[in-house]
């Protein structure tokens, strides 16, 4: 409990960095409560619950090194720019790890565009080499990116996103079942209960 403790002081001075980008800040939040209600659904410990929530919501942090013209951009991002987004997982990685959070929450910020068929990046792992928690906040950030209004494109359906999810070569198709359990039965008490457990801010509009 103490090393969560300490976790969560770590979030607190964390946390304000990304409310400097109301869109990295929204979209972390929604990938948090997304990866613990996958969580639950396939019986993680509150242990592994806690680090799930906190690595849904450090995610994206190396986007804070990036420039807001690059991430705003209401067009297609010409080939330099997204490679220089494509460094945002791996700045990320190294300041959660600078900061000493567990080897669990440094994977899952910087493996999160990884994908099981080895087609992500930034490392190309595929398969068995990407630990469970990274599979679950990958499916957690399409699901929001694709359902979420961005500068470039309109919200997808939720029946088109999981049509993009069910690419079983690409998503572990465990954790996308997982996710349409959870958004099948959770209703607005569950997701006060789990905000008061986990910390998690702004239930209402998480989802």
């Amino acid at each position: 409990m103490d090393e969560m403790a300490a976790m969560d002081d770590a979030a607190e001075m964390i946390i304000p960095l990304l409310r400097m980008s109301e869109l990295i800040s929204e979209h972390s939040r929604r990938v948090s409560l997304l990866a613990v209600l996958i969580g639950r659904v396939l019986d993680l410990s509150h242990e592994e619950l806690h680090e799930l929530k906190l690595g849904g919501l450090l995610h994206d942090i190396g986007k804070m090194s990036i420039s807001q013209g690059i991430l705003k951009k209401p067009g297609k991002l010409t080939h330099d720019e997204f490679a220089v987004v494509k460094t945002h997982p791996v700045l990320g990685g190294n300041f959660v790890e600078a900061i000493c959070y567990p080897q669990q929450i440094v994977d899952m910020v910087r493996y999160h565009h990884e994908r099981l068929d080895g087609s992500g990046y930034p490392f190309g792992l595929a398969g068995d080499e990407l630990p469970l928690a990274s599979r679950i906040i990958a499916v957690a950030d399409v699901y929001e990116a694709m359902t979420a209004v961005r500068p470039y494109r309109p919200a997808l359906s939720v029946c088109e996103a999981f049509a993009e999810l069910s690419q079983a070569n690409r998503y572990d198709q465990a954790v996308v079942q997982a996710l349409k359990r959870a958004l099948s039965s959770v209703n607005l008490t569950d997701l006060c209960e789990l905000a008061r457990e986990f910390g998690t801010p702004d239930v209402k509009t998480a989802l």
